[in-house]
């Protein structure tokens, strides 16, 4: 999975089409042969329709809730089929009813509908993450409360890690494969999303600026540097020009200092630094001997870091103070436990750990007790951010 930051609906509804039904479309008799119809319907959005869809198909229907399945099966003809009793905030892209024609040598037939349900108008006390539950190793964007329930889809599209904006309104997405890379905003409901900037090299790992004007991010492969761009897609600004590997970045919550992890010398790791938001007075925090440290976050209140390092030989979450002293073991467990962040209140951490045989986000208190398995999804879920 793509290593890396109410509700939204992610319903993938099947329905297999399979009992006989009367008249065509146009009244006519139909054509003989019997046809397999396969009709899927994925809706995104937020908030999503609380009372599922109904679909009509040729005379019949059938009420449906997330993940159902119902079947049917018909003769060959023309059919007029409807997804119905939608929300009033929710809408059908495309065609809707449509007519199709069935033939026996056609069966099984696929028609896809796919759903917008838009309103929402921030994100409050919830975490957004990436899975593959759709389809392996193709990750979108989901939205879950932070207790784990109320899981719904927010991408339409494939996406890489995001950040939720300071004030929960908005989204920053990227993604770290491929040459060129975009660098998308979107609203907090799934809607309106567009870039602000395409880039030419491999860009990942947004973090959004207190005062939400700005964007720190990283660019580039195998050099990579860090850059800031204002959320209208100007002022573009390099803040590093020492040549190697940046990533990571976060930014302090009063706005003054940047967080990342960078490879030191050609035996040193990967350890976590400090610098000013322009780029200047950089300081290394973390000097972990024979093993590495990444992913630094800043606490709500600016007091700690929490950061993943594998000086125990395994990937786990650890907290520090701000100027790298007092290093604790929060997870300790023989699985790689990695990418945490902060509750908005920072009394919790959410992370990713492979404890369950694939990814999964945990929740547990700053002092690492409490474990509770939010996901619980066979699937990878990963890179949690914390909305406030």
């Amino acid at each position: 999975m793509f290593e890396p930051k109410s509700a939204i609906a992610m319903r993938s509804l099947l329905i297999v089409a399979g009992a006989t039904l009367g008249c065509t479309a146009d009244g006519t008799e139909p054509t003989v042969g019997p046809v397999d119809v396969m009709i899927v319907t994925s809706t995104y959005g937020i908030p999503p329709d609380p009372d599922g869809y109904r679909v009509n198909l040729g005379g019949r229907s059938a009420e449906l809730e997330t993940t159902d399945t119902v079947a049917f099966e018909v003769t060959g003809g023309d059919y007029i089929v409807e997804l119905a009793d939608l929300a009033a905030n929710c809408s059908v892209q495309g065609t809707n009813p449509r007519t199709v024609t069935l033939h026996p040598e056609t069966s099984p037939y696929l028609l896809t509908f796919a759903v917008a349900c838009f309103g929402a108008e921030r994100l409050q006390d919830q975490i957004v993450f990436l899975s593959d539950r759709l389809q392996r190793f193709s990750n979108h964007l989901f939205v879950m409360d932070s207790d784990g329930s109320n899981v719904a889809r927010l991408s339409m599209d494939l996406a890489g890690v995001a950040d939720v904006s300071p004030d929960g309104r908005r989204i920053a997405t990227a993604s770290c494969g491929g040459l060129t890379t975009t660098i998308s905003l979107m609203n907090a409901d799934g809607s309106g999303r567009a870039p602000i900037a395409n880039i030419a090299s491999p860009s990942c790992e947004p973090s959004w600026a207190p005062d939400g004007l700005k964007i720190v991010f990283t660019v580039g492969f195998p050099d990579r540097a860090l850059w800031t761009i204002g959320i209208d897609g100007f002022d573009q600004t390099r803040l590093t020009d020492e040549p190697g590997f940046y990533s990571g970045p976060d930014w302090s919550p009063d706005g003054t200092k940047i967080a990342f992890a960078r490879i030191v010398g050609a035996v040193g790791g990967i350890q976590i630094f400090a610098m000013a938001a322009d780029g200047s007075n950089l300081t290394q925090l973390t000097s972990i001997a024979n093993g590495s440290a990444t992913r630094p976050v800043w606490s709500p209140d600016g007091t700690k870091i929490a950061f993943t390092s594998d000086r125990d030989g395994n990937l786990e979450v650890y907290v520090m103070n701000t100027d790298g002293t007092d290093l604790t073991n929060l997870t300790n467990h023989p699985s790689d436990d990695y990418a945490a962040v902060w509750s908005w209140d920072g009394t919790m951490i959410a992370f990713t750990t492979t404890r369950d045989g694939n990814e999964e986000i945990y929740l547990m208190n700053v002092d690492g007790t409490g474990l509770v398995n939010l996901t619980t999804n066979p699937a990878d879920d990963c890179c949690p951010a914390w909305s406030p």
